[in-house]
This record gives C-alpha cells, structure tokens and sequence, in this order.
C-alpha cells in the first residue's frame, strides 16, 4: 500500500504512556478526532493505533503574528505555519499486524523511531477486526478513522455471550439502544446457527424500552423494542395492570402468599427498617404464621400481618372487596378483623418487640401503593417463570415496569425474588445434567443497586454472578455508576462498552480491564452520545465505534425474523428484503 497518503512520523514514545508522532504540516488538525484509528507502518508489519490525545507547540514568532491587522493574519500561517508551529499526536498501540506470518496480536513492542502514519483504510481494518456475516459477525457501528468514520467493525456475539459483559455509560448516551441491538443480534444467531448455543433472555425492563418502544431523549418513539419484534419468542410480564389490558402482557404483582422468610426477609429490607427489626422478623414472622393459621385456617397469609395496622386496616378491608387480583375470596373483612386482633395480642406479650415490630409496619405499609397479592396462583406464576426460563424450549422472559419506571422498591423486589428462584432453580440441576449449550442472559438496568458494594455478597445478583457462570447464566449490568458496582463484580466482566462517562471515579471503573487504562481517560470523556469504547474478546481490539442506527437496525431485525418463519435462509441476502 505504497501509495497512502503519510500524516505524520513517530519521534517518541513508550510501552506504558503509548506513543508521541509529529504530524505533516500539510493536514488538517480537525481531522484527528480523539479516539480515532490509524495506522503506523513498521519495517515487519504495522501496528493499528488509537488517538488519545493532540496538541500544538509554537515558538515566540507565532505569537507576535497575532500583533499584525486581522486581515494579514490567516494568510500569513498559511504561508508559514510549519515554521511557527507543529502538531503532535499522541497513540495508543493496540494491536500489530506481522508481515512475515501474517499473524495478528497484541504488540508488546512500539514502532521505531520515524515510522509512518497513514489513514486507516478499510483493507486494515478488516485484517485487526474482521467482517460481518450475519451468522456469529454482526455489524456493530462504525470507527473513527482521520476525516470520517470508517466501515462497520462486528461484533463476535459466541465470544460476547460466552461470559459476563457489562455496558456503562450517562442516561442518553445509548445504552439501551446497544442493549437492544445485541439482544436482536443474539437471537438471530441463536435462530440461524443450529449447532450454536440456545439461548434465554431475562430483561429487567425499566421504561418498557424492550417490552414495547425504544425512546429518544424527548420521549419519542423509535423502533420497537426487541422483546416487541421478537414477540412470539418472548413472555411478558407487567406489574402494571393497565399494560396488561393494552399490551396483552402478563399481570405479575409482588406474590405474598405463603412467601418463604428468605424471601420475605428481603422485601423487608428494601424498605430500610430498623435493625432491630431485621433482628427479630423470624420471631415476628413465626408469630404472623401462628395467627394467620388461627383466623384463616392456613399460615399462607402470615405476611398481610405487615401491612394491617388501625391506620391501614380499612384501605386493606377494600383491597379485598374490590381488587379481584389482592386475595382469594374466601379471605374476607371479619377474617381480617380476627386476624388484626391476635396480631396485636402475640406481638403486645412482648413490649421491646412491640415496639420494633410497629416501628417497622410503619416502613413497611409502602407496600399498599405497590401492586401485591396474596393470591396463590401468581406465586405459581412465579416458578412458571423459572420453569420458562430454564426450559431449552421455553420462552424468553421481559419484565416490564410500566408506569412503576420510578419505583426503585418495586423493581428490586420483583427482580430479587426472580433472582433467589433462578438461583433454587439452577442449584437443584446437577453438573451433570448443565447443557453448556444452554445459556441464561440477565440484562440488569440499574445494576448498582444489587451488585453495589457491600451488597453483591448477600445479593442474589452477586451469587449469579460468582457462581452460576459454569451454569450457564450470564450477567450484564447495564449501570450509569460503574464506580458503585461491588470490584468483584466487575472483574468477572470480560466484555466492556463504554460510553460517556464524566465522573473520574466512574471512568476508572469502566476502563479496568484495558491494559494501560489510564491512555483511554481522555477518549471516554471525550464521546459523543452514540459513540462507545468496546474492549474484550466480543471485538479483538479495543475500538471506538459509533453505534449502528436502531432503528434501521430494528427493521433488519424484523425481515430477518419473518424470513426466518418462512422457513428461509438470508444466505448471501445480507438487506434483510425477503426474495
């Protein structure tokens, strides 16, 4: 490739703080965006490098120059700039190609002094990071290159799947735009490739952004969200009622009936009670399951005991009579009044108790303004899910928030009990009978608040994360505070993308992964919404991409899926028009 054109020379530079070129007096600056790829040739090969940073060095005559009328001035720099001022780049090496054996590696050398830059043009980019097929390849977005951006990098999506990746970045950068496209992009493989790995998803869905619409930052609509172009290939369900009625989901209230401690204990918690509370609730919690047993002849309504006091008890007595989803019908207003009264008296044979146990009913009376149950069928509802989801020929699984987007207690406890089923679940599977050609993806939006830490270790989140990897379950926390995920955590990430990011702490975090994370602060404070930095095996080499468009990606995605039930291959066919 004798005739690229050459930017600039290599004058300096080590293995830690990257490298420093000298840039031709003939470029244009504005050309080198931070986070661009180029190419720096070497005597065996070349190495494919990353801009972190550029700047200007002037001597004292180009400051007089700005003495002179303004009418002289642009003229003049034009006539002799080389000789006032230089611009230099600073690369990071990322990746090396060798001539001799045509191999492709990690460099663990830096080019020589005066080697050349040239544009990273499409024929090299395709040797670091290949082409998509539309089979294990798919087309993630673009790279910055000097002056545009380049051809569409893939994305390996076995590699991806294979173990835990995570996505970062501040709301609007496109997180769950990219969410969304690799969820399509891993279903098409999964659907294409019949000796591939099957897979499940399990996506926590805050705004309803994969259940029904992906959303642009004025609140618009997009595309349709995954779960809603793959519909047939998922279940859905919805704590809100009024999406049950207009989205043909599944109704799935917190289910309390007959809810173990374990369980129970940990919808406690989300509502902060006292620690003595947290102390005594298996005291408290035997005692609920004594009268619940007296006033209504079974111990599976112990938990109404929480929320029933002299404040409630009437907003309970019309949940009853008018939710058909609260109870079942044989539970009615006396039953509830005997059940009040023997509360009251087991708990008042104890005063330290009584009190703890009013301080936290008080907490814990939040849950009225949740949807809740104490019907049995939606606690089965509950390992219907788990069978669903562990089933190879079961549906994927969408949880949608509805109009409880801004309800963090509600979402925790739905995805906490998910989560301690999943786990009951896949424990009583033995080794032996784990398909490794099976695996569960967990896409977890606001992933800091189970896998924070101090919290991972007693999160049911944090036990899948350490222990269900050889199980087959994968774990993806989709956060904006990557700095507030527990440490343990992130380091089994093996896949990372990145986008804006503008707290220190939170780049650190995001970036530990990278060899020399330091040379990349620059680039993840400096992307623009849309652009990531992806690293890890899913892309060989770490690059800076700006995301392929959703929506044009969504509308593949749905002329793919309706060839794919025609009974086609999209073959050579790479439009996505069914022919």
């Amino acid at each position: 490739m004798d005739d690229d054109r050459i930017l600039g020379r290599v004058i300096s530079g080590s293995y830690s703080r990257g490298i420093k070129a000298l840039l031709n007096s003939d470029v244009e600056v504005e050309d080198f965006p931070i986070g661009g790829l180029v190419i720096v040739e070497s005597k065996n090969g070349c190495y494919l490098c990353m801009i972190n940073d550029i700047e200007y060095s002037s001597n004292e005559l180009s400051e007089s120059i700005f003495q002179l009328p303004n009418e002289y001035i642009d003229s003049i720099i034009r006539s002799i700039g080389k000789d006032i001022y230089k611009i230099y780049v600073n690369l990071i090496p990322i990746a090396k190609y060798c001539k001799r054996d045509h191999s492709v590696e990690k460099p663990d050398t830096i080019p020589k002094y005066g080697s050349v830059l040239i544009p990273a043009k499409s024929e090299y980019l395709n040797i670091f990071y290949g082409s998509s097929d539309w089979r294990q390849r798919y087309p993630l977005g673009s790279p910055k290159i000097v002056g545009e951006y380049g051809v569409d990098i893939p994305i390996d999506i076995r590699s991806l799947i294979e173990l835990n990746f995570g996505i970062y970045g501040k709301s609007g950068s496109g997180k769950t735009f990219i969410a969304n496209l690799l969820i399509g992009y891993s279903i098409l493989y999964s659907l294409y490739n019949e000796d591939s790995i099957k897979l499940k998803f399990l996506i926590f869905d805050m705004h309803d952004e994969y259940s029904l619409y992906v959303l642009d930052n004025m609140r618009n609509k997009i595309a349709k969200g995954v779960a809603n172009i793959f519909r047939d290939l998922f279940r859905i369900f919805t704590p809100d009622i009024d999406n049950v009625n207009r989205y043909n989901m599944e109704y799935f209230p917190i289910p309390l009936y007959d809810v173990p401690f374990r369980y129970a204990y940990e919808i406690v918690k989300v509502f902060d009670p006292t620690q003595s509370f947290l102390d005594n609730f298996k005291v408290i919690h035997d005692l609920l399951r004594k009268a619940s047993e007296e006033s209504f002849g079974s111990t599976a309504y112990w938990f109404l005991g929480l929320i029933t006091s002299d404040e409630t008890l009437e907003r309970v007595k019309n949940l009853i009579e008018s939710d058909a989803n609260f109870i079942d019908s044989k539970i009615d207003a006396n039953n509830l009044d005997r059940f009040k009264s023997r509360v009251e008296a087991y708990i008042s044979s104890n005063r330290a108790l009584a009190e703890t146990f009013r301080a936290g009913r008080r907490r814990l009376i939040k849950l009225l303004d949740l949807p809740i149950s104490f019907k049995e069928c939606y606690s089965r509802l509950l390992d219907n899910l788990i069978n669903e989801l562990t089933s190879e020929y079961g549906a994927n699984i969408a949880i949608s928030m509805g109009r409880y987007e801004k309800y963090p207690e509600l979402y925790m406890i739905i995805a906490n009990l998910i989560a301690f089923k999943l786990i009951e679940k896949m424990r009583s599977i033995s080794m032996e009978e784990v398909d490794s050609r099976f695996k569960i993806i967990i896409m977890l939006e606001e992933a800091h608040k189970f896998l924070g830490k101090g919290l991972s270790s007693l999160s049911p989140f944090g036990v899948i994360a350490r222990e269900m990897r050889k199980r087959g379950v994968v774990i993806v926390p989709i956060d904006q505070k990557p700095s507030e995920l527990d440490p343990d955590v992130t380091s089994m990430i093996w896949t990372s993308i990145v986008f804006a990011l503008t707290d220190s702490k939170d780049i650190d975090a995001s970036l530990a992964g990278l060899d020399n994370p330091s040379l990349y602060k620059n680039i993840i404070s400096s992307l623009r919404p849309g652009e990531a930095l992806i690293y890890g095996p899913a892309v060989k080499f770490p690059v800076v991409l700006k995301i392929k468009n959703y929506k044009d990606v969504s509308k593949e995605f749905e002329n793919k899926y309706k060839q794919y039930k025609l009974g086609r291959d999209y073959g050579d066919d790479l439009t996505g028009d069914i022919i």
